[in-house]
């Protein structure tokens, strides 16, 4: 009897929490095209321009708010030039830039659907990426939901923006030999 009550403790604590079952409000990720379809461009030559849009995409939830950095990486190099905001539902921003991070407050709830901004990158080198990370500010890889008391809860990041090569794994010809070497005391 103790056991089962231990557990049904267990699972109504978890449950309270959020922590047991629950799924991101919300999920943002970076895409090559307007209408979140592609999230990789092979750029057959160098400072070739693309617009890379952050999307969301927002549960029953809903979305008020989004806090987060759009970092670059790979081994190549981008040049990130003009950004806009999608002033249709974003009201305002705080932060200084994409790097250490912006907080996005919107006009009203928005839910399905909806780009957060955009910006012009040149690729000057590949393969290079953007990512989409926390940041510094406070509420850093966060959303706001529109649910009484306004919480503040995680999002999903679903895609990085690639450029270069878009073959999702690279391989190399190999023998079986080479690969019972590997297994071998």
């Amino acid at each position: 009897m103790r056991r089962v009550l231990a557990a049904f403790a267990a699972i109504v604590i978890l449950s309270s929490t959020g922590s047991f079952g629950s799924t991101p409000s919300a999920s943002i990720g970076l895409y090559v095209d307007n209408v979140h379809l592609q999230n990789c461009v092979s750029i057959p030559w160098s400072q070739q321009r693309y617009t890379v849009w952050s999307w969301c995409w927002a549960s029953d939830d809903g979305v008020q708010a989004a806090s987060f950095a759009v970092i670059p990486g790979g081994n190549g190099s981008l040049y990130r030039g003009a950004v806009q905001v999608n002033t249709d539902i974003i009201d305002h921003y705080t932060g200084t830039n994409f790097m250490t991070g912006l907080t996005f407050y919107y006009k009203t709830c928005q839910y399905g659907w909806h780009w957060i901004h955009k910006e012009d990158v040149t690729q000057v080198f590949s393969p290079a990426y953007l990512k989409i990370e926390g940041g510094v500010l406070d509420h850093a890889g966060d959303v706001m939901t529109c649910q009484v008391n306004q919480p503040w809860t995680l999002f999903a990041i679903t895609t990085r923006a690639y450029f270069g090569n878009c073959s999702p794994i690279a391989t190399e010809p190999v023998t079986w030999g080479a690969i019972r070497s590997l297994y071998s005391e």
